[in-house]
């Protein structure tokens, strides 16, 4: 796994299984699980799962998501980041805004909790 400079990893709420860095990468944690066996329903078959970074996808509008735990469970990067960091956002600022360096950046230097006019001048 590559290292950042300063890189700092925090586990992000609701999800303790992933974390995620400063620099808006997100990984899943080493961990054991038991799956049900289809072959002999009284065994479980028990996995050990390795940490690994998590790999993101772009959407059509440019921000970076992550599936997390499943099929369906999709989060944007850069409110995992400000969650994560932050905190919950403020009453009247429930955007994630994106600094000067673009959508594509999430790391928490370039990201702030915002309302409509904030993410509309970022835009």
């Amino acid at each position: 796994m590559n290292e950042f400079y300063r890189e700092e990893w925090k586990t992000i709420p609701d999800q303790p299984t992933h974390q995620v860095s400063n620099y808006g990468r997100v990984r899943s944690l080493k961990r054991t699980i038991e799956q049900r066996n289809v072959h002999d329903p009284l065994w479980p078959i028990t996995r050990r799962l390795p940490q690994r970074v998590v790999n993101q996808f772009t959407t059509k509008n440019g921000y970076r998501r992550v599936n997390l735990s499943g099929k369906g469970n999709t989060h944007y990067v850069h409110r995992l980041v400000l969650r994560t960091f932050v905190g919950e956002p403020p009453r009247g600022k429930s955007f994630a805004v994106h600094g000067p360096n673009g959508r594509s950046d999430n790391s928490l230097w370039n990201l702030s909790w915002g309302g409509r006019k904030d993410l509309e001048r970022s835009a």
